[in-house]
């Protein structure tokens, strides 16, 4: 179901979750306003939920880890507020992007991390807290974008050791210390700045052969 890039108002119905059938549901691009239903929770068969460019306003619902079937969420573009569901980090998704909300508190990796996600885009948001040295679990992710935000602490070396991580984006939060030696040598792009990064850079960045933009 595509309707997305119209003008539509208003609150996404509940009955969207009794289309049992439904596989992709794309309402980005309109005027949509209130909660996203947890209804929608209820779609076994779904595999895109698309809803970014959007009013919607409250917490991101934690039924929707039980679409078992979803692997592709783009929540982006509204003004959601809580904590990170952990389904993002957990669930069968394969790609989420919750960029461009008002998300807060720590990010939180689950015992049961995924083992199929390969990409999640957290930035701009208020996310806060360490950068958690266990989402090295997420033993596929291909691209981790936490840049602007409020993150703190040092760059865990767990997460620059990764073997499947191709883009890390740290940009504009709060981190310090060195830069781990311990960079993958399979990155394309590593992006750090505006921290508070000190100490000298790591002469193993050299080694990135595959390092494209730094």
């Amino acid at each position: 179901l595509d309707l997305s890039s119209n003008e539509f108002t208003g609150s996404v119905p509940t009955w969207f979750g009794e289309m049992a059938s439904l596989e992709m549901l794309d309402l980005s691009g309109n005027k949509f306003s209130g909660e996203i239903p947890g209804s929608i929770g209820g779609l076994m068969s779904l595999r895109e939920l698309r809803l970014s460019g959007n009013g919607f306003t409250g917490a991101l619902p934690e039924s929707i880890g039980g679409c078992k079937s979803l692997m592709h969420v783009d929540v982006s573009w509204n003004s959601l507020t809580g904590a990170l569901p952990s389904w993002v980090l957990s669930s069968g998704v394969q790609w989420v992007s919750v960029s461009q909300n008002t998300l807060s508190g720590e990010v939180k990796v689950p015992a049961n991390a995924s083992s199929v996600l390969q990409g999640v885009d957290l930035s701009n948001n208020a996310f806060s807290g360490v950068i958690p040295s266990d989402i090295s679990k997420l033993q596929n992710l291909q691209s981790l974008n936490m840049s602007w935000n409020s993150m703190s602490g040092s760059i865990p070396a767990s997460i620059l050791e990764m073997k499947s991580l191709d883009v890390l984006d740290l940009t504009a939060n709060r981190l310090n210390g060195c830069i781990p030696s311990t960079v993958g040598e399979s990155l394309k792009e590593l992006r750090l700045g505006k921290n508070f990064l000190t100490g000298n850079i790591p002469a193993q960045i050299g080694n990135c052969s595959t390092l494209a933009s730094l």
